[in-house]
């Protein structure tokens, strides 16, 4: 089931170290985008890197969530114009539910892979 559906990170923490982190950690290979930031591309809340991996992952902003602790990842998904959820368990969710308090937050692990299922009637659960 899961295999339908492409992860991929966007983060500003530089690329060799998000690459790095998600190797050593063996979590790589669940992602087909990894976009850290780089000298030749603007930080979030610019949405360049969301659009990125947008691309890599041959995904629409309709059939996209953009999952993140903070606001600026709302800011981010907004300008990619892509729909935000917050994650309860980042280190920025209560100042982005502060900010943000328009987009859904997600408590736990499962209620994220319930909004991914069932995100934009794209009924995966079943499969």
């Amino acid at each position: 089931m899961f295999e339908q559906i492409g992860m991929a990170i966007c983060s500003n923490k530089p690329q060799f170290l998000c690459d790095r982190m998600l190797r050593e950690l063996g979590l790589a290979r669940y992602f087909r985008a990894i976009v850290g930031s780089a000298p030749e591309r603007p930080r979030k809340p610019h949405p360049q890197s969301a659009i990125l991996a947008l691309e890599a992952l041959a995904g629409t902003p309709a059939s996209t969530l953009y999952c993140g602790d903070s606001a600026i990842d709302c800011a981010t998904a907004r300008a990619a114009g892509l729909k935000p959820v917050l994650v309860a368990w980042g280190y920025g969710t209560a100042e982005a539910r502060a900010c943000e308090p328009q987009t859904p937050v997600l408590d736990t692990v499962a209620a994220l892979r319930d909004a991914v299922l069932s995100h934009d009637g794209l009924d995966l659960a079943d499969r």
